[in-house]
């Protein structure tokens, strides 16, 4: 017959098996980690820096005539205009009240997109993908729903509910619907869980500077 409770014995062996395996648990409120060994933090880096370095590369996304050159590749959108996005973005989750991690996702979605294109995109266009990629990376990364109709209100209603939407599918289908790369923060928060034990407020001083300087 088995037994409802592990024995006393058992219970001591587990016990020393988790502290073999350097387990830590470090909740950081809404992106919680949650209780991972040593050995799983390591292997989602590894999983995390392989996905960046191949699968969300940038130079992958652009066309095949224009890899050979990435490293001269001018950015088809105006460092100014990107500038402005970023700065629209920030605007809108805080209002929002939702993680900054959804405008590195944006940005990220963003880039890729028009490293597809061939030709300098208009203003218009710049802006309807600016919105069309923030609505899949809060869709992506939130709980929260914003509406279509909200978003085009931030957007000072130049696009239509069924533009940004139909905007959204031809993002979604030239990035072959790889929309969740491993942000900066994600990175720091595993690095974070291996470090030695310290005061817990320390580690998230650590966490927000590090949120700061990836969002910049």
């Amino acid at each position: 017959k088995q037994r409802a409770y592990p024995h006393h014995n058992d219970q001591h062996q587990m016990e020393n098996e988790q502290s073999n395996e350097s387990s830590n648990h470090f909740c950081f409120s809404r992106e919680e980690i949650g209780h991972l060994t040593k050995r799983c933090i390591l292997d989602r880096l590894a999983v995390m820096t392989r996905n960046e370095r191949e699968m969300y590369n940038y130079c992958r996304f652009l066309p095949s005539h224009d890899r050979q050159h990435s490293s001269l590749q001018k950015p088809i959108v105006d460092p100014d205009w990107r500038a402005s996005i970023v700065k629209w973005s920030y605007n809108v989750v805080d209002y929002f009240d939702l993680s900054r991690e959804v405008v590195a996702l944006s940005m990220s979605l963003f880039d890729r997109f028009f490293a597809t294109r061939i030709c300098m995109p208009s203003s218009d266009l710049v802006l309807l993908a600016s919105i069309a990629t923030l609505h899949i990376a809060i869709k992506t990364r939130e709980s929260a729903i914003i509406k279509l109709s909200t978003l085009s209100w931030f957007g000072r209603g130049r696009f239509s509910e069924s533009r940004i939407a139909h905007m959204e599918l031809l993002i979604l289908t030239n990035l072959r619907w790889l929309v969740n790369p491993p942000s900066a923060t994600a990175f720091v928060m595993h690095l974070l869980l291996l470090l030695p034990d310290m005061n817990l407020n320390f580690k998230r001083e650590i966490l927000e500077s590090s949120r700061f300087l990836a969002g910049r």
